[in-house]
């Protein structure tokens, strides 16, 4: 059941995906990227012997969430310097504006991360786990109960901001994003078990 889980989450990252690759806005090139990204993360841990240990793809997905947060940071701080006395407002809502894209990108690729560490932390190789550092985890709840409230965050604020999202493609990429995270995490509770 947690494999069929697992292709149904890279199902729902794939949509959202293709979604912000068919958005033509040059806005989304460091969105597709990060999603990318994500997408082979996903794909790469669903192998046998995937190309890089968990702890390595969780380390990329940090770093690259990081660099997406800088990235829009410094846009929306060029972009308000240049709107200032233009007498346009330059406040928009968070998840109408291409920062809440970023934003939620960028939250989507942490708790990608900690999913990741979660996933070989109990279903994993020994030696994954080994390699992760994680072998212990197995009867910590409290980390469970965590990783639950931090993707339940995570997937209200997706059904927030789809709801709230500019266009069809907006909407459908921040609801595959929750989805999938979701999911995922039905899969390592699933585990657990």
């Amino acid at each position: 059941m947690p494999e069929a889980l697992h292709l149904c989450a890279l199902a729902f990252s794939a949509a959202g995906t293709c979604c912000l690759v068919v958005d033509r806005r040059r806005a989304r090139v460091p969105e597709v990227v990060a999603s990318l990204l994500m997408l082979l993360a996903m794909l790469d841990l669903a192998r046998a012997t995937p190309l890089l240990v968990p702890v390595a793809w969780a380390a990329v997905l940090i770093a690259t969430a990081m660099i997406l947060a800088a990235i829009r940071s410094t846009q929306v701080r060029a972009a308000t310097r240049g709107s200032t006395g233009t007498g346009r407002s330059a406040a928009r809502p968070a998840a109408l504006s291409p920062t809440g894209m970023a934003s939620h990108t960028a939250l989507g690729m942490v708790v990608m991360s900690v999913l990741v560490l979660a996933m070989s932390a109990h279903g994993g190789s020994s030696r994954a786990m080994a390699a992760a550092g994680m072998s212990g985890m197995h009867g910590s709840s409290g980390a469970g109960v965590l990783l639950i409230l931090f993707v339940v965050g995570y997937a209200l604020a997706s059904v927030v901001a789809a709801i709230r999202g500019h266009t069809r493609r907006d909407r459908i990429q921040y609801a595959a994003m929750g989805c999938s995270t979701a999911v995922m995490a039905l899969g390592v509770l699933l585990q657990r078990m």
